[in-house]
């Protein structure tokens, strides 16, 4: 079943064509990462896929069911934006719980869903935290949980790394990545990180000025106006062993456990795609 399907999905605000006839779907379950600079019209097609968009033209399902005429309440998508919205009168466990209060869940699913959310975070011990008492880092963990635990049929993230520093966009990343896997739920990554991109997507896509361009698996696309973004990018395959990085014409030293990995390759920069 597909997960996701969009199809000839167009938007005009005003004199401006935002989004141009975008086609694309996901398995259910997958991951589906869209790439490109900002104005290029990623949020504005998360914003379709969830209803926060209502006149657009084309097609929408999740799980296989048309969306179109549907309001985001009854879409089953839930949108997570850059900064993960939390209630800042509400502790850790009271934001997880509250779309499941508004849901009227009985208490018993509430208890165990937000226990099971806190541990899977990492903040049992944290649960009557406010956010102000949290980090940065903790707080995006909250809101992640919050979208999820409402057990939606797709998740849409639109730039959740963004506004982190290194350490905890490694960090939020790895979690998100086992969080979403671990539930089965179908997901669309907006973002400009191509680490990002092709750390989580099983497929890949750039979207710039509204038009969406495909990319495969060697992170190649023939289109050429899509080529001269890309300035020369490509996805490579080797192995480390004894702290170094091979693959056919390329070496260099990588401080990571033995085993395949995947390297992105630009402009004379190479960047390791690792957890």
């Amino acid at each position: 079943m597909k997960g996701i399907e969009v199809s000839n999905l167009s938007w005009r605000a005003g004199s401006h064509q935002i989004l141009k006839s975008i086609s694309f779907d996901i398995e259910k379950g997958s991951t589906f990462s869209l790439i490109g600079p900002s104005g290029g019209g990623k949020t504005s097609l998360l914003r379709c896929i969830a209803g926060l968009i209502r006149n657009y033209t084309g097609f929408v399902a999740v799980d296989g069911a048309g969306t179109d005429t549907l309001p985001p309440e009854r879409r089953n998508t839930v949108l997570m934006r850059q900064q993960g919205a939390v209630f800042p009168h509400l502790t850790a466990l009271e934001n997880i719980a509250f779309g499941l209060k508004i849901r009227r869940r009985s208490r018993e699913e509430i208890r165990e869903t937000t226990e099971k959310f806190l541990s899977m975070i990492g903040l049992t011990a944290k649960a009557r935290y406010y956010p102000a008492e949290l980090s940065a880092g903790q707080c995006q963990r909250i809101a992640l949980a919050m979208a999820l635990a409402v057990k939606p049929a797709a998740i849409l993230l639109d730039e959740p790394f963004s506004n982190l520093d290194p350490v905890t966009t490694k960090d939020i990343r790895g979690v998100t990545a086992e969080l979403i896997s671990s539930l089965g739920i179908t997901t669309v990554l907006a973002t400009h990180d191509w680490e990002d991109a092709f750390l989580f997507g099983a497929k890949t896509a750039l979207l710039l000025d509204g038009c969406l361009y495909p990319l495969d698996e060697d992170g190649i696309c023939e289109n050429n106006t899509a080529l001269a973004f890309l300035k020369g990018l490509r996805v490579i395959k080797g192995t480390v062993s004894d702290g170094v990085f091979s693959s056919p014409g390329v070496s260099f030293p990588a401080a990571l456990e033995a085993g395949e990995y995947r390297a992105l390759v630009q402009e004379g920069s190479v960047t390791i795609l690792s957890w």
